[in-house]
């Protein structure tokens, strides 16, 4: 099976913990808000499946 890797990856401020660490959950929120408004803007009909 052939991965799929995007040729692009544009981000903005990543979100960080009080520790300084990533907070992935929110990261990935952001991430998936992103998607959706992308697929919004193409027509897309289809919802994101998270694995």
């Amino acid at each position: 099976m052939d991965m799929m890797v995007p040729a692009e990856v544009r981000i903005g401020k990543v979100p960080v913990l009080g520790s300084g660490k990533v907070d992935f959950v929110a990261a990935r929120k952001l991430a998936e808000a992103a998607v959706q408004a992308g697929r919004r803007r193409e027509g897309w009909s289809h919802q994101l499946r998270v694995c």
